[in-house]
């Protein structure tokens, strides 16, 4: 009888565990992805630092892009060539205390940064990912139009700092 109690207390744990698991859809696995990077990203606050030390959590299209922006900025002594703000935290300045990742629309993430209240947000950007799996990457980050600026989004602008050398025949 001990036996098969627990038998039946071994088979409720797994079927409470693969209940769980069935219930994690592609949104809240995208929504985990992103809070977990900023998780890890505000105390650094560097892209250069996360491309280097996080380079998987990274679409290998953008990645190169920040590379290349990295390597720019850092053959420009005394002068900015590439990002001069941050694209995460989209802020040239103090970044605001806190992000958290509200929705999923789709592949589209909605970040907001915020000082005491999500709902007061200080700014707000939207990160492509792509989710296979159990993994995810960035593919890229969106930028809402505000203060008089538009839409834009980080691959635009990279490409637009760093333009694809033309090859010569």
């Amino acid at each position: 009888m001990k036996r098969l109690s627990l038998l039946l207390v071994f088979v409720f744990c797994l079927g409470g565990t693969t209940l769980a698991q069935a219930q994690t859809t592609p949104s809240s696995q995208a929504i985990a992805f992103v809070q977990s990077f900023y998780d890890w990203y505000l105390p650094i606050a560097s892209y250069n630092v996360a491309i280097k030390r996080r380079s998987e959590l990274f679409d290998s299209i953008l990645l190169r892009a920040l590379r290349n922006d990295a390597t720019a900025q850092a053959k420009a002594v005394g002068m900015i060539d590439g990002l001069d703000w941050d694209p995460f935290l989209s802020t040239n300045g103090d970044p605001a205390p806190h992000f958290k990742a509200i929705r999923a629309t789709g592949s589209l993430v909605t970040v907001v940064g915020f000082d005491k209240q999500p709902s007061n947000s200080l700014v707000t950007v939207m990160i492509e990912v792509r989710c296979k799996e159990d993994r995810c990457v960035i593919v890229n980050v969106l930028y809402p139009a505000h203060d008089g600026l538009k839409e834009s989004d980080l691959l635009s602008i990279l490409r637009e700092l760093h333009p694809p050398k033309k090859s010569t025949p």
